[in-house]
């Protein structure tokens, strides 16, 4: 049984566009994609560890892991291990600049 997974608003939204993204190219449906992202959320929340480390200097990217999205080996779900569970802070291609964005996500607080 996975511990609590906290999800950022923000999430949604990367979730959202990259499966409008994958859509209009044809290669899967949107709500498939969703499916896919939430089932690899709830694997990370059963095996949190697993997930590689994120090596950054900053206090605010402290303890950030990165997983693959399962048959979308360059999407990544960002996220980083809690007292009871996970948070995931990101879903975004391996490619895009992950350090400034997080950078800027992560100044607001969680809604």
């Amino acid at each position: 049984m996975p511990g609590q997974i906290l999800i950022r608003a923000e999430v949604w939204d990367d979730i959202r566009k990259l499966g409008d993204y994958f859509a209009g190219l044809g290669t899967i449906g949107r709500e498939e994609f969703s499916r896919l992202v939430l089932a690899t959320i709830h694997d990370l929340g059963e095996m949190p560890g697993i997930g590689s480390i994120k090596l950054y200097r900053s206090r605010r990217l402290e303890g950030i892991r990165s997983w693959s999205v399962r048959d979308f080996r360059k999407i990544l779900v960002l996220y980083r291990q809690v007292a009871d569970g996970i948070e995931v802070v990101g879903v975004m291609h391996g490619s895009r600049n992950i350090r400034a964005h997080l950078m800027r996500r992560l100044r607001k607080p969680r809604q």
